[in-house]
């Protein structure tokens, strides 16, 4: 079962819904508000949540962080705040026809399907571990069934 850890003043709760984050996520997540809690104050400049998010793997975009940041009316974050902006950035879903809509408007625009090499090219561009073939086959033939 996934936790969802909340700071509290000597240790963590568990507390689940649906957006929790995995177990692994979160101690991630703690293992780098600490490295930016140099004074263990339980505590971290709010200009830190951003480096903290991507420490762990997660790309908030700078107008995501500052949604949060106008929600919050201090210039610290404590463990349970980063936690609870990583739930709202980190499961974020979009519906499969959303997602098929769009890679048909970005990768079948001509109508003549999806290819899969145009998907590699693009992961590659991304600078993100670039998808094999077969990967990209994979994520069309998703797309095309109809279940979830």
């Amino acid at each position: 079962m996934a936790l969802a850890l909340r700071s509290k003043r000597n240790g963590f709760a568990s507390k689940a819904n649906d957006n929790e984050l995995s177990e692994e996520l979160c101690n991630d997540i703690r293992a780098a508000f600490n490295l930016f809690d140099t004074n263990q104050t339980g505590r971290v400049d709010i200009a830190n949540l951003g480096n903290i998010l991507r420490c762990c793997g997660l790309e908030p975009t700078e107008v995501h962080l500052q949604r949060h940041v106008l929600g919050l009316n201090s210039r610290h974050v404590t463990l349970g705040q980063v936690i609870t902006v990583a739930e709202t950035f980190h499961n974020k879903s979009f519906p499969k026809t959303e997602i098929r809509r769009v890679y048909n408007e970005v990768f079948n625009a001509d109508g003549h399907g999806i290819n899969p090499r145009a998907l590699v090219a693009a992961s590659q561009n991304m600078n993100e571990k670039a998808l094999t073939v077969e990967e990209a086959q994979q994520m069309i033939e998703w797309l095309q069934h109809d279940g979830p």
